[in-house]
């Protein structure tokens, strides 16, 4: 196949894992995803994976995440040790598919005017790399040895100089000891394997383009406030254009049994914000998880009182 899409999944997040295979087979119908998951599905998402089967969406495989990876969790990185694992997978995962793109599972794809791979691709071309991602810079402007986590790459060519570099990493754990010391995240270590591995530009890289093929639902998380200009900074489309395609997601009956089976409050949240209808139901466990919340956060205020 041409394309899959590929996320790593940990605790709590598994939650998204429909509405991004939901998503893909809606924009990308003829891409593939392979999840990466740490522990057993949830029971509810399980159930959400299987009535999507059953509606004809099967172009997915979840993966119970390799345990010779476990020691990666040891390491203190921002995030966790075990983000460092999306980017030490080798060839073997890739193998039956041309290109790859790795990302966020709080990704809700939407339809774009120029397909990810047509896109990914020409970059790919202007950067005379395998590989197509953006340096991240400073608040200053200036270059910071990070890659984004949106990792998009030609897979042939690109294991090709990858795949000894990850391979020693893997099997060496002194080696792997000296090669992630000080690195503050997975991020810093995507762009070190990658530097080594085609000696790139950053300057070039850093005005390359990184866009979110679609809307992020993260961006609520941690009690953050949103805004109409936070969803525009963490989508790749206009609002208008997020509000149409979402109003036809919510009303397509598989989103709708999705949205019955799991509940995202990031997604309500959002929703909410941009004035679009949505079920009683989802209302209901809104209210239910904001209340929870507030309570426990009382509860954290008056622990810290009394001692």
């Amino acid at each position: 196949m041409e394309l899959v899409f590929s996320s790593f999944v940990f605790g709590s997040y598994q939650k998204y894992i429909p509405y991004y295979i939901y998503s893909i087979w809606k924009t990308h119908p003829n891409g593939f995803v392979k999840i990466f998951i740490e522990n057993k599905l949830e029971s509810k998402i399980f159930k959400s994976l299987e009535y999507l089967n059953q509606m004809g969406v099967r172009n997915f495989e979840i993966v119970l995440w390799d345990s010779a990876h476990d020691d990666y969790g040891i390491y203190k990185i921002r995030g966790g040790g075990k983000k460092l694992t999306r980017w030490v997978l080798d060839y073997e995962y890739f193998n039956d598919f041309n290109y790859a793109y790795i990302g966020d599972i709080d990704i809700l794809f939407l339809s774009e005017e120029m397909s990810i791979l047509d896109f990914h691709k020409k970059q790919m071309i202007k950067l005379e790399l395998p590989f197509s991602n953006k340096v991240r810079s400073d608040e200053n402007g200036k270059t910071v040895e990070r890659l984004t986590g949106l990792h998009f790459f030609e897979i042939k060519k690109y294991f090709e100089k990858i795949n000894p570099i990850i391979s020693r990493i893997n099997k060496d754990k002194e080696y792997r000891d000296k090669y992630l010391q000080g690195l503050e995240r997975d991020e810093n270590f995507l762009y070190k394997i990658n530097k080594e591995a085609f000696d790139f530009d950053s300057k070039i890289l850093i005005a390359a383009e990184r866009p979110w093929h679609g809307l992020h639902l993260g961006i609520t998380r941690g009690n953050k406030g949103l805004n109409m200009q936070t969803i525009q900074e963490n989508s790749s489309l206009s609002i208008s254009e997020v509000k149409e395609q979402l109003k036809n997601y919510i009303s397509d009956p598989i989103f709708k049994e999705i949205q019955r089976k799991v509940f995202v409050i990031e997604l309500e949240t959002i929703l909410k914000e941009l004035s679009l209808p949505y079920s009683f139901n989802w209302k209901y466990k809104g209210f239910k998880y904001r209340t929870r919340d507030k309570w426990r956060f009382l509860k954290r205020k008056i622990k810290s009182f009394l001692k």
